[in-house]
């Protein structure tokens, strides 16, 4: 079996491979602990072999017109949040501190992940990776903004922290990536992508075993854990099909519509915790926990089952 076959076979499992990863990280626990500080450099690798993929030229004409990444902004931080807090309204619910954890959920900034997994479902590169950079670049003012104005609630973000991890998982492999395309001829780029794409999805799985390890001391079971992590994977499931519906409305081809719809949902779940954990009772960090567990595998799954036809038709073109 070739690497580019290899590849495909990743692309077609990963919605199944993504709960594998939780199960296995939820077993080991504390065992793997020590491996949390390797997050940041998977990341960075999974970015920069997307990033070798893209020109310079693409992701500044993005930059140069806007109208996606506000469609994306509009979608990740005025649409969802409201309707999420509509439906804790309607459901009667929405002053208890588990309501609190769900719009945590909706108020932090769009997640890393949210690259990668638009790159599974072959979305527009350099459209994902300017979401990333501009709404980190504004999460320092929205994200408290939003959670006063839903939850009466005054946070405070830690901006150079979060600039930080930006610059090493996203901004500095972006970069690096966009110079190797610009340097390299390229065959080599065609030749050294059918590795970096496998690599990128083995170190995908590897995130997520170590990120939900962290997550064992928090979970316990019980049908009170059961409601709020069905909770969760129907908020993961409901802000993706809102972003998918906004952007259909604006975008001109699929591969922009996956960029968008994918940004819109996924959020910087770390940085929920950090909130919850902060400013809020125990009890607003159990969605945001199971929000850890659930988004890649609930995103995977509904991103492979929406967006069907449209991988189906970029894997023939790659076999051109």
């Amino acid at each position: 079996m070739n690497l580019i076959s290899c590849n495909k076979i990743l692309n077609r499992w990963m919605p199944l491979i993504t709960p594998l990863g939780v199960i296995i990280g939820l077993l080991l626990g504390s065992t793997i602990s020590a491996l949390t500080p390797f997050v940041t450099i998977l990341f960075a690798f999974v970015t920069f072999s997307g990033a070798i993929k893209l020109k310079v030229k693409d992701f500044i004409a993005v930059l140069a017109h806007p109208s996606k990444l506000v469609i994306a902004f509009v979608s990740a931080h005025i649409l969802a949040p409201f309707v999420v807090y509509l439906a804790l309204k309607l459901l009667g619910v929405s002053s208890t501190n588990e309501a609190t954890g769900y719009i945590l959920l909706t108020a932090t900034p769009i997640a890393v992940s949210s690259y990668i997994w638009s790159q599974i479902l072959y979305g527009n590169g350099p459209l994902s990776l300017a979401i990333i950079f501009v709404d980190t670049i504004l999460s320092p003012f929205v994200t408290p903004l939003t959670i006063r104005l839903l939850t009466s609630t005054e946070v405070h973000i830690d901006t150079s922290g979060m600039m930080l991890s930006l610059f090493w998982m996203v901004v500095l492999p972006s970069i690096l990536g966009m110079l190797c395309n610009s340097l390299l001829s390229k065959e080599k780029v065609s030749k050294a992508t059918p590795s970096l794409n496998v690599l990128s999805k083995l170190f995908l799985f590897c995130v997520i075993v170590i990120n939900t390890s962290k997550m064992r001391p928090y979970i316990s079971f019980s049908s009170k854990y059961l409601l709020i992590a069905l909770g969760v994977i129907a908020l993961v499931i409901v802000t993706f099909l809102i972003s998918y519906a906004f952007g259909k409305l604006f975008c001109k081809n699929t591969s922009e519509l996956v960029s968008v719809t994918v940004g819109g949902c996924m959020r910087n779940i770390s940085a929920s915790l950090v909130l919850a954990m902060a400013f809020f009772p125990p009890e607003a960090a159990f969605p945001v926990v199971f929000g850890i567990v659930f988004q890649q595998m609930a995103i995977g799954l509904v991103g492979k089952f929406i967006f069907k036809s449209h991988i189906k038709e970029m894997e023939q073109l790659e076999e051109v």
